[in-house]
């Protein structure tokens, strides 16, 4: 078998033996410094770690014995391979490291239009080292962002990128094979426009948007504020707010749940886990994410958990008048944070952007959806149930029976990529923006010590 090697040769630190050879008199055998990469084997032959004169290399050779056992070319590291001589010991240098990036190897997988990936899900990293695999989502400026999630749009090409833990990196392109998911529609009267819900709507032979509604949807979309500041809050309630939630999460301080009732934190957060030999819960908060903000926008913090597998979030308010924390917003699987009073979710059929009252509660809505078709939504009404949108708009849209007010737009994948890709960007923007108000567990309850 061929052994690939990296030999690098220094002359520096050189050890010069006078070995006396019969009628050859002294000559010098100076060792080498050898560079192996990572994960290669290590060379067997002692002219690799030691410099001979070409006319005495099978003398040498054949009187020597190389030890390199004690290097492991698994793990980057500094070695010495010994080679003996007549009583006499050579040192040489071996250094194992690693310079080769990760290999990336596409999946042959198809997914459907709005399937939510990760790096993952399309390819395999092969390393001899950790690897951080991502999706790249790159922001107009080009900055990189990297993220653990994306949602597929047919034709859409996806950046994916490995780096492993000494800094070399890979980037491969891609374009997912998608195929859209049919359904068997139903055929009904095109002048219909309320359903009964999301799905009959989907099923049904609707009509696109009009090219005079789409510019306005679009001009509608292009106004809505999609990037929600993220506050600090007031700098005098911090450390008061830090000290209650400190308390919550060591479970010294109970919170108040929306009936009224009173919980420690492990009742809503434990975990089930399933045994061979049963189930059973477990409670462990340092895996989850913790930020410290003021969400809703009153000038004081709350306390936004984000628990892993699925993502849930629960947002904690403390009130100084009460002495108590109270969960003043949770919502369920695939969730995430935005600025104030803004909250990301679905997992990509649907997916949302909802905006929030100050009481906590979901005051209007926006969504994207790529699954059956391609459909985009809108508020339409407000809770008094009156049109907001102009005639054009309303008269284009589709309505939920006894919905929320939405209005649902059936749009061409041309269409939906462009209007879709307000909210792509803003939950991306959200995503590295949040991560200023980070706190990890320890941080929150070393407070104060």
């Amino acid at each position: 078998m061929k052994v690939k090697t990296k030999i690098m040769v220094f002359l520096v630190n050189v050890l010069v033996l006078g070995i006396a050879l019969p009628g050859c008199g002294k000559i010098s055998v100076l060792p080498k410094e050898v560079q192996i990469e990572l994960g290669e084997e290590v060379p067997s032959n002692v002219s690799d770690y030691i410099y001979i004169e070409p006319h005495m290399l099978e003398t040498i050779q054949s009187n020597t014995e190389l030890d390199v056992s004690g290097i492991d070319s698994m793990t980057a590291g500094e070695y010495e391979a010994k080679i003996y001589y007549r009583g006499d010991v050579i040192i040489s240098k071996v250094s194992v490291s690693d310079t080769t990036p990760p290999e990336i190897l596409l999946k042959d997988t198809k997914f459907s239009a709005g399937d939510i990936v990760s790096a993952n899900d399309l390819a395999e990293v092969t390393d001899f080292s950790d690897v951080t695999f991502n999706i790249l989502y790159r922001y107009p400026d080009g900055e990189e962002l990297p993220v653990d999630l994306m949602h597929l749009v047919s034709g859409k090409m996806i950046e994916l990128k490995a780096v492993d833990e000494y800094g070399n990196e890979t980037i491969v392109k891609t374009v997912p094979i998608t195929y859209e998911l049919l359904c068997q529609e139903e055929k009904s009267d095109k002048n219909t426009r309320e359903y009964k819900d999301f799905f009959s709507l989907c099923d049904a032979d609707l009509e696109y948007i009009d090219d005079v509604a789409y510019e306005e949807l679009k001009e509608i979309l292009g106004q809505v504020e999609w990037y929600s500041e993220f506050e600090a809050g007031e700098k005098e309630e911090l450390e008061i707010c830090l000290q209650k939630y400190k308390e919550l999460l060591l479970m010294e301080r109970e919170y108040v749940t929306p009936n009224g009732q009173k919980a420690t934190l492990d009742s809503l957060i434990a975990r089930q886990i399933n045994e061979h030999d049963g189930s059973y819960f477990y409670y462990d908060m340092e895996t989850n994410f913790y930020y410290i903000y003021d969400f809703d926008g009153d000038g004081a913090q709350e306390l936004c958990v984000e628990v892993l597998a699925p993502v849930n979030i629960y947002v904690f308010k403390y009130d100084a008048q009460s002495d108590e924390v109270y969960l003043w917003y949770e919502t369920g699987h695939w969730s995430q944070l935005g600025g104030t009073r803004t909250v990301f979710g679905g997992d990509g059929r649907p997916e949302y952007m909802d905006i929030l009252n100050k009481y906590g509660e979901e005051e209007s809505t926006y969504m994207n959806y790529c699954g059956f078709k391609y459909i985009i939504a809108i508020p339409c009404k407000n809770v008094e149930g009156e049109i907001i949108v102009s005639d054009e708009i309303y008269e284009n849209s589709y309505q939920i029976i006894d919905g929320d007010g939405s209005g649902y737009f059936y749009v061409t994948e041309e269409q939906f990529q462009e209007l879709g890709q307000y909210m792509w960007d803003a939950r991306a923007w959200a995503e590295k923006e949040i991560k200023k108000y980070q706190y990890t567990y320890d941080e929150i309850i070393s407070n104060g010590n």
